[in-house]
């Protein structure tokens, strides 16, 4: 999902594992910081398209406004779509063949072989577009890596919640920490 550009204060971090991305996210929604603080950068080729050239490394459009920016999804986000993938034409088959074969009078073992050989053509045809998401998703991540890394951007209200996301960024091996934007002066 893309998001519109914005004129907020942002600490921002590049991160050459989407591991420890994830860990940053994860610890900073711990610490307070709304799930919709955070932004990633866009496929490579949303990027180049707005850009109207190719992208050189992420480190050129760190601080550019007119960068749309994406939600970032995690692995885990990834690995339960795929489940659904799987299971849902799982279920289907199995309920389809179970009901066919039921209808027609068929008996207990029938009805339960029908069931299992449904439910096993279901989760094959499931699983191709399983494989294809997890290896898009890969290719998204390792084309960002090549060019520099993964941005997150972040959100921030004021200096002390700056503070708090360099610190949470820096101790997951981000690069590139820095805050741009107006600071709100932080309540005393």
């Amino acid at each position: 999902m893309l998001m519109s550009t914005h004129s907020q204060s942002e600490a921002i971090g590049v991160f050459d594992d989407p591991g420890r991305l994830q860990n940053s996210v994860d610890e900073l929604q711990s610490a307070g910081f709304d799930r919709a603080s955070f932004s990633v950068m866009p496929s490579v080729d949303t990027v180049e398209k707005e850009l109207g050239h190719r992208l050189g490394k992420v480190a050129d459009v760190l601080d550019d406004p007119d960068i749309s920016r994406a939600l970032p999804v995690s692995t885990r986000a990834v690995g339960m779509a795929q489940g659904v993938m799987v299971l849902f034409p799982l279920y289907i088959g199995a309920l389809l063949a179970l009901s066919v074969t039921a209808s027609n009078s068929a008996g207990l073992g029938m009805v339960s072989l029908a069931a299992v050989l449904g439910g096993v053509l279901g989760g094959a045809i499931g699983i191709l577009p399983a494989i294809r998401l997890r290896r898009r998703y890969a290719k998204r991540i390792d084309d960002k890596i090549e060019r520099g890394g993964l941005v997150l951007w972040v959100a921030v209200h004021n200096q002390e919640y700056a503070d708090r996301a360099k610190t949470v960024m820096k101790n997951n091996q981000a690069s590139d920490v820095q805050v741009h934007g107006r600071l709100a002066a932080s309540a005393a």
